[in-house]
């Protein structure tokens, strides 16, 4: 028996013990027998509203709910955790000398004290109800409360007897029913939190854990598990892309299995596609659908999303029967009923009593894809809506349904048809004058700094070709580079950078849900430019899926292609800068005298400052979403010979960003032969820099290495001996007060 969670005056009977541990998911791992929940649990985050306005009071911890001695009652969607986090808040109460016992929602009927004794007798080794109530602090867990059978008056009854008896209540139930909950006066006096999905640094601390199983702890591994984390987390973040996937920690661990499955993290063996279909057969296996009528379950919603497709709507009930009648006109027929409340009963649909619909993105993307790309060498139809989905790229439905093409078919024809996209962007003159507004900049959400307003407008009329960061290029910003202060490797905490990092991604997903539909934005250079990086996006998923099955000439030409396009962006969006520079700065400047006391000169220079930090910070950010866009750690030579063909300083910089993104290692020899080719190009140079020590900030690197790397660009070496003490320091203290 695990003696760390018994109280002093208690002890857990084997049986619950058990319980407390199971992870609720069959997990294997390559090192470890047993996968216990404790292994990998991470804490959930919680937001709560305030009831009346509606407005988000704070973001926190779920720890914090046992902080206090008020009641509770957590919502959240399905699988998202909460019999987990009641797991979580058993063990830590017992770990305070307090008692605690767990009752499902199902089990409570009038006789609620029969039903609280014989949960205690199947939690604790002699301990009932009267001494329970002795204790002077403890907690009723109450999971499920959906699904409780009670009467109002008698919640009302059931609540009043156990704050009678001091019993601090917690409560969890599905999100649709805290609604319903306002009704249930015994609520009033409740704090009603909302539980979180993993954003993308609990994810980190889940996958982390999750490599780490097995290992035995160590200053010099700890790199290695940053690295080991990342790989696995780069290739989680394309299976749950922009929540199309819910981040629930069952999903994530179900992923995990399936890499798992091929015996090793590095996930080559699988593509995404595979990992979609896995989930949805989960589904139809936890929905006890028969394995012999899956092909007719998949066969109805491939149909049935091609239906939505082609509508553009949701069917209703009536139009649920006109689908039905079509379908049974080409296939066998099926018991509609059974067949939609078996779909409904396993959540792959869901009804609001009017319409039907996919309960979560991923499965529409899935099965429209899936007949696309079963019916595109046959069907008309099909070829001129693959069309309109290539032409409204920006559009963030159609691009994610082009991704899961490139899952259903290695047919060539969509190479050819994701080629001949990149080969269109940004090839054409742009005739016409174009407002670009500092809300476009903040939608395309490339960009790290932050622009207020931004309205002046431009022409452009020369042919765009692709950029190669020559000299003579970005001449008119090499002053503004000898004017900012030398790069310098600060003391920084490695893990609050990554904290920091995961913090802007969770921030960047959170302004992106709350992005206007950019259909309006057709003919807007805000849609060219996400139109550019979706058709990228597409073909990296191309190459990182099948590098092995594909020829390297395919791939060096599809990597090519997605590059070029980005560069004819890069040489546009340069044009624009060295063209309306004047006016652009001079819109600043108005800006910034609005509100200041500066001196037209201050305010001029302050302009001019703001201007080229920007152009320099859109050159970073796209050299960095090129990489990421393209970049596989398996077609690595790939980059590397397209950089030796190119020969130019831009070429050379996204090899390095696909190095350092992908293969995490920073190689001597390398920043030695870069630092000589950038040596008469202040730009590049400073590029250059900043990528190497924004890695150095992300992973360990040896101090003597540092010091290196550091005399090699000549930039100093902040503090960093001190600091570096100083976290071995706390890493060993955190793994002695660990044990």
């Amino acid at each position: 028996m695990d003696k760390s969670v018994e109280s002093s005056r208690t002890a857990i009977t084997d049986s619950f013990l058990v319980w407390l541990n199971d992870t609720g998911v069959k997990l294997s791992h390559r090192l470890v027998g047993e996968v216990k929940l404790k292994d990998i649990y991470v804490i959930p985050d919680i937001q709560e509203y305030d009831e009346k306005t509606e407005k988000l009071i704070d973001i926190h911890t779920s720890s914090s709910v046992l902080e206090s001695r008020e009641n509770f009652i957590l919502s959240g969607d399905e699988q998202i955790g909460k019999t987990s986090l009641f797991k979580f808040f058993y063990i830590k109460i017992l770990k305070n000398s307090e008692v605690c016992v767990y009752l499902q929602a199902k089990n409570i009927n009038n006789n609620y004290e029969k039903a609280i004794n014989e949960a205690l007798e199947s939690q604790y080794i002699n301990l009932l109800l009267p001494e329970f109530i002795s204790y002077e602090r403890k907690t009723i867990l109450i999971d499920d409360f959906e699904k409780i059978s009670l009467k109002k008056n008698n919640i009302h009854k059931f609540f009043n007897y156990l704050e009678k008896n001091n019993i601090r209540i917690i409560v969890s139930c599905e999100s649709n029913y805290s609604y319903i909950s306002s009704d249930i006066p015994s609520f009033d006096s409740f704090r009603k939190p909302k539980l979180l999905e993993l954003g993308h640094q609990k994810r980190e601390e889940l996958i982390s854990r999750w490599v780490s199983l097995g290992k035995e702890e160590s200053i010099s591994s700890e790199g290695e598990n940053y690295k080991q984390t990342d790989l696995v987390k780069s290739k989680i973040d394309g299976v749950l892309k922009k929540k199309i996937v819910p981040a629930r920690p069952v999903y994530i661990l179900m992923i995990l299995q399936m890499f798992e499955a091929h015996k090793k993290l590095n996930v080559e063996l699988t593509s995404y596609g595979h990992c979609y279909q896995q989930l949805i057969y989960a589904n139809f296996e936890s929905g006890k659908i028969h394995k012999e009528q899956y092909e007719k379950y998949l066969n109805v919603l491939t149909e049935l999303s091609w239906w939505i497709f082609k509508n553009d709507k949701n069917p209703n009930y009536n139009d649920i029967d006109i689908f039905f009648d079509e379908y049974e006109r080409k296939f066998l027929s099926s018991d509609r009923n059974i067949v939609t409340e078996s779909l409904i009963g396993c959540s792959i649909l869901m009804t609001d009593s009017i319409d039907y619909k996919f309960k979560y993105p991923y499965i529409y993307y899935f099965f429209v894809a899936k007949k696309i790309a079963e019916s595109y060498t046959e069907s008309p139809e099909t070829r001129k809506a693959t069309e309109n989905l290539l032409k409204k790229l920006h559009k963030e439905d159609y691009a994610n349904i082009l991704i899961f093409v490139t899952h259903h078919t290695k047919n060539s024809w969509i190479l050819n048809e994701i080629r001949s996209c990149l080969k269109e962007q940004f090839d054409e003159e742009l005739k016409r004058i174009t407002p670009w507004r500092g809300s476009d900049l903040r939608g395309f959400q490339l960009f790290p700094v932050t622009v207020n307003k931004f309205s002046p407008s431009i022409i452009f009329f020369a042919p765009i070709k692709e950029t190669n960061f020559s000299r003579d290029q970005l001449k008119f910003i090499q002053n503004f580079m000898q004017r900012i202060p030398d790069l310098v490797i600060e003391q920084r905490e490695i893990s609050t950078e990554r904290k920091k990092k995961n913090e802007y991604l969770d921030n960047q997903e959170k302004l992106n849900n709350e992005d206007v539909e950019q259909d309006e934005l057709s003919y807007d250079i805000l849609s060219n430019i996400n139109k550019v990086f979706k058709s990228m996006e597409i073909a990296g998923q191309i190459i990182n899926n099948r590098h092995a099955s594909i020829e390297k000439s395919v791939i060096t030409n599809l990597a090519l292609d997605g590059i070029d396009a980005g560069l004819r962006f890069l040489n546009f969006f340069l044009n624009i800068s060295d063209k309306a520079q004047e006016s652009i700065v001079r819109f600043i400047a108005e800006n910034i005298a609005l509100d200041s006391r500066m001196t037209n000169s201050e305010v001029k220079e302050h302009a001019e400052q703001a201007y080229l930090h920007l152009t320099y910070n859109v050159l970073y950010a796209t050299i960095q979403k090129i990489a990421h866009s393209i970049g596989s750690k398996e077609a690595f030579e790939v980059y590397r010979q397209i950089e030796s063909s190119k020969n130019t300083p831009v070429h050379s910089l996204i090899k390095l960003s696909i190095d350092l993104q992908f293969n995490k290692t920073l190689n001597i020899q390398e920043i030695i032969r870069l630092n000589q080719c950038f040596s008469n190009n202040v730009v590049c140079q400073r590029l250059m820099k900043q990528l190497i020590i924004q890695h150095i900030y992300m992973y360990p690197v040896d101090f003597k290495e540092k010091q290196k790397i550091a005399q090699l660009l000549n930039v100093s070496l902040k503090h960093q001996r001190w600091m570096e003490l100083e976290n071995k320091g706390s890493s060993l203290k955190i793994k002695k007060s660990a044990s």
